[in-house]
């Protein structure tokens, strides 16, 4: 189940993830419980976008910081990924109306639809560990327009869950969204990883006689941090 960001101090995102993987390290003797890792992904994100038409470019920034919390624990031969809260921070956002247009400035307040973060699974393959997660965008512009695109926001590599009509790591322009780890680096007690990509796109729609281009751009930095503890460290 995954529910929208909120906004203010009701800005937590409630998301229920729960899922098995086969990982071979850290076994338990049988005695006592079963380890337990905590695991924190904090995501920040900065882009813009312009659509264009013949009144003129409709321009938008944003940023936000999304920071999600769980655990990893032994279950047996396999781990348990359980969700423990997630919560969108710094959100902001502004839209510039066309130069030739009875449109007006955007400001948050106008911004009713928010990002949404999905942890969909974690996965192995051949001794890599990959997380694999999405984010719900939303129909931009906000000012009018002959039309509208959906605001892509950062995924994954290899996400099982693409969004609709995108391939999303086709258009990233520097550095990585892989996010994976050698099975062995779950082993050490406490783990910090960074990964950091751009992706930029132009999208383009024909609307009677004339063309509409739509262009987005976004930077996201992502750090991973698992270290053994219980869900109370959260």
């Amino acid at each position: 189940m995954t529910m929208k960001l909120g906004r203010g101090a009701a800005a937590g995102l409630a998301l229920a993830a729960l899922c098995i993987l086969p990982l071979g390290t850290a076994v338990s003797d049988g005695e006592g419980p079963a380890p337990r890792w905590t695991l924190e992904l904090v995501l920040s994100v900065a882009g813009i976008y312009r659509v264009t038409d013949e009144a003129g470019p409709v321009a938008g920034n944003y940023s936000f910081t999304v920071r999600w919390q769980g655990t990893l624990e032994r279950d047996d031969v396999d781990w348990r990924l359980t969700h423990g809260q997630c919560a969108l921070e710094d959100w902001k956002a502004q839209e510039q109306p066309a130069p030739k247009s009875r449109g007006r400035v955007m400001t948050i307040e106008d911004f009713k639809d928010m990002p949404a973060f999905r942890f969909h699974y974690i996965l192995q393959d051949k001794g890599r560990v990959m997380i694999d997660f999405g984010m719900d965008g939303f129909p931009i512009p906000l000012n009018p327009s002959r039309e509208s695109f959906l605001l892509t926001l950062p995924a994954s590599g290899k996400t099982t869950q693409p969004g609709p009509g995108v391939k999303y790591d086709d258009f990233v322009v520097d550095g990585s969204n892989l996010v994976q780890f050698g099975e062995g680096e779950f082993a050490d007690a406490a783990l910090e990883k960074e990964f950091a990509w751009t992706w930029r796109r132009n999208q383009s729609a024909l609307e009677q006689d004339v063309t509409i281009h739509c262009y987005q751009s976004h930077k996201a930095q992502l750090t991973v941090r698992v270290r053994l503890g219980s869900d109370r460290d959260i």
